[in-house]
């Protein structure tokens, strides 16, 4: 039998401050973690998140354009 893999992480795998949301990953919106925000030099905002992909998870710097709040269409 194959390794069980995860498309969602226990609690324990994200910071208790982390702020679940939605990441466009290969033009699709899939369930994810935003870690910390930053401010560009350019004045947006990016973010690094825990999201699903593929099979997995991946940790990423996305720009404000690829994340919006869980529970809604709006982005951040």
């Amino acid at each position: 039998m194959g390794a069980k893999v995860q498309s969602c992480p226990h609690p324990e795998d994200v910071p208790a401050d982390a702020k679940p949301c939605q990441v466009l990953s290969g033009g699709v919106w899939v369930d994810g973690f935003l870690l910390e925000w930053q401010r560009g030099i350019d004045g947006r905002w990016r973010g690094w998140l825990n999201y699903r992909h593929e099979v997995g998870r991946r940790v990423a710097l996305k720009d404000q354009a690829e994340l919006r709040p869980a529970d809604s269409s709006k982005r951040l």
